[in-house]
């Protein structure tokens, strides 16, 4: 008889009330004898777990040590995590400490704390996954993300921090513009961060358009005139003429009195024939001085020495009335 329709006799069959259960049949994890062998829930049944040595007792298997069996058994765990199974301090829930030369969480690192992919050895800052060799730098955030070892603060690498940040460059996109670079005048482009020479190379306050020489400091409107040196230091086209009466120094025997111009080439007051011209005749009696020859100074109507001088020929010409 076959009962449960398993096809197998009752007699051969161990459990003829179950059409699962019958010789050659397939063991599960199930408090049954499912093949009717004798044993109930084998290792070999298709639903056993595997299981992985816990040598260390710490709750994680090893890897390389599974066994199967329908229930966990002692010493064993359902994990195969543990990467030292002779440490119980070696285990992937277990605090690291780094790099003392033991992987206690069993990451696989104990020179990478940041897991960035870099050791300690070969990067900055071993705290932070965003910095490491290579990595985008960030900058003016105080951060050197790609351990480049150069300054945040000066992104144009030319050797200044931005102003912007306590630096000296002001403008710090640009290599070619620092404080101190070499600046072309009168271009209109300021590269060495003053502003204020672009126009007034000589930093005498006055730019070019209003300075007669914008290479020298002492040459400029307000600089006093030292005069007869050649150079013009007031800017107001005049070294040769100080008393401003229109006549240079070489032309003026006074020029320090602007009453007193050019050299007179007549002898106004030559009354005894003597020679023409010889402003030195002085006593008008026979005929010229021997050597007096020379150029006097005609006088302005007004000046000190036009009345000084007309007083010396009143004064003359009473000694003659007197003399006759």
């Amino acid at each position: 008889d076959d009962t449960d329709g398993d096809g197998v006799a009752a007699c051969l069959d161990c459990d003829d009330g179950n059409a699962g259960v019958l010789p050659g049949g397939t063991e599960s994890c199930n408090a049954v004898d499912d093949d009717c062998d004798g044993t109930v829930d084998e290792d070999d049944a298709v639903d056993a777990g595997t299981w992985y040595l816990d040598a260390d007792a710490d709750g994680w298997g090893a890897a390389g040590t599974a066994v199967a069996a329908c229930a966990e058994p002692t010493g064993y765990d359902d994990d195969a995590l543990d990467c030292d199974d002779t440490n119980a301090d070696a285990r992937p829930d277990a605090p690291e400490t780094w790099y003392d030369g033991v992987d206690q969480n069993c990451d696989g690192a104990d020179d990478d704390q940041d897991a960035d992919g870099f050791l300690v050895a070969d990067e900055c800052d071993d705290t932070r996954p965003d910095v490491f060799p290579g990595a985008a730098d960030a900058w003016y955030d105080g951060v050197d993300q790609d351990c480049a070892g150069n300054s945040d603060f000066d992104a144009d690498a030319d050797g200044q921090d931005s102003a912007s940040y306590g630096g000296a460059d002001c403008d710090d996109a640009d290599a070619a513009v620092y404080t101190g670079a070499p600046d072309t005048p009168y271009d209109g482009v300021v590269t060495d961060c003053v502003a204020a020479d672009e126009y007034d190379q000589d930093g005498d306050g006055f730019a070019l358009a209003d300075d007669c020489d914008d290479a020298r400091s002492d040459v400029n409107p307000d600089a006093g005139e030292i005069w007869y040196d050649g150079v013009d230091q007031n800017c107001d086209g005049n070294d040769s003429d100080q008393d401003g009466d229109g006549v240079a120094v070489d032309e003026d025997c006074d020029d320090e009195d602007g009453g007193v111009t050019t050299c007179d080439t007549g002898d106004t007051a030559d009354t005894d024939g003597g020679e023409t011209g010889d402003p030195a005749d002085t006593d008008d009696k026979g005929g010229d001085d021997a050597g007096a020859e020379g150029c006097g100074c005609a006088a302005t109507p007004g000046s000190a020495s036009f009345l000084l001088g007309a007083l010396a020929l009143a004064t003359a010409a009473g000694r003659r009335r007197a003399k006759a």
